[in-house]
């Protein structure tokens, strides 16, 4: 005699838990190497936040000297070589700055891309819904799903896979790419560059819906329209940037 829900049978398969144990082995070195590169990132751009402080410090160091000499140069009170070498030192750390900027602009892109390809599984199959268990535990239930047209050829028995999972019908919407951007304004404004390109305004956002990529525009942007989406820390709380 057994008790109700007693063990019967316990099935042992000796190569799934090889092939599970491969699998974690894998899996534990990715998260290695993601926290690594997460490590490094981080540093460079503390690096290159602090030379962004540096160099905007003597940047205007630079202007106020210009603006001096500027005055005594219309009176011939400085040497024209003096003046000039502070005129070219100041295009010299306009320059500076903006390769700086730039440069941490793509280590950002750069940053997000890495992470993008450190992702598992990136092939695109279709399943349907084959079967739907009816016990819910928890507002949880199981169901079954089934490749369509055939279980891809390299995927092993215990294998763990991501899924992304489309609740509904598509619908039509203004999506904007994630960012660094929802860190520093929680997604409340952003940056949208003017039709010039020459600078970027700060503009006022209503978020909707969003998924691991997107997140969905209520207001604030328009189809078309550019936006920084990259990290907004070394902008401070500028209502205009200048891009030249």
């Amino acid at each position: 005699m057994v008790e109700d829900g007693e063990p019967i049978l316990r099935l042992s398969d000796n190569d799934l838990r090889l092939q599970l144990a491969r699998t974690e082995a894998r899996l534990a070195e990715q998260r290695s190497r993601m926290q690594q590169m997460q490590m490094d990132m981080e540093q460079r751009r503390l690096r290159l936040q602090q030379d962004l402080a540096q160099i905007r410090n003597e940047l205007r160091r630079v202007e106020r000297q210009f603006e001096r000499q500027k005055r005594l140069h219309e009176q011939d009170l400085i040497a024209e070589q003096e003046f000039q070498d502070t005129r070219d030192n100041l295009q010299y750390q306009r320059r500076r700055l903006e390769l700086t900027r730039s440069a941490y602009r793509q280590d950002s892109l750069t940053y997000q891309s890495r992470l993008d390809q450190q992702a598992l599984g990136d092939t695109s199959r279709t399943l349907t819904v084959d079967r739907v268990y009816p016990e819910v535990e928890d507002g949880r239930f199981e169901v079954d799903l089934a490749f369509k047209g055939g279980s891809p050829a390299d995927l092993r028995r215990g294998q763990t896979v991501r899924l992304k999972l489309q609740l509904g019908q598509p619908q039509q919407a203004t999506l904007l790419a994630r960012g660094g951007f929802y860190q520093s304004t929680g997604g409340n404004w952003a940056y949208v560059l003017t039709d010039d390109g020459e600078a970027a305004v700060r503009r006022p956002l209503r978020l909707g819906r969003q998924n691991p990529n997107h997140f969905e525009v209520l207001e604030g942007v328009e189809p078309g329209d550019k936006v920084i989406t990259s990290s907004y820390d070394t902008f401070g709380d500028a209502d205009r940037l200048s891009l030249q």
